[in-house]
């Protein structure tokens, strides 16, 4: 298998692997540090790749909540009487 073969399996398997089970790949990656392979300068790239799109999956969350908690309530007014207009009040 040519070596660009063996880094893009390694790419897809972490970062399927960081992607759905976090805790596994902390657990691989410690103990992948010493072999030295193109499966596995894939895999630590794939799991690097699925870190960084879940961090700003997060962000943007945070953003969206953000953005939502600025929006204006608008409250209808009770009417005091038979002449006034019903209104919305901000």
């Amino acid at each position: 298998m040519s070596e660009e073969k063996e880094i893009q399996e390694g790419f897809n398997a972490g970062y399927l692997i960081a992607r759905y089970r976090p805790e596994l790949m902390e657990q691989l990656g410690d103990s992948l540090k010493e072999v030295k392979s193109s499966f596995v300068e894939g895999f630590s790239k794939g799991g690097v790749q699925a870190m960084w799109e879940r961090e700003a999956d997060r962000s943007k969350g945070i953003l969206k909540l953000k953005q939502f908690s600025k929006v204006e309530i608008i409250k209808p007014t009770k009417s005091r009487g038979k002449d006034q207009d019903k209104g919305i009040e901000k």
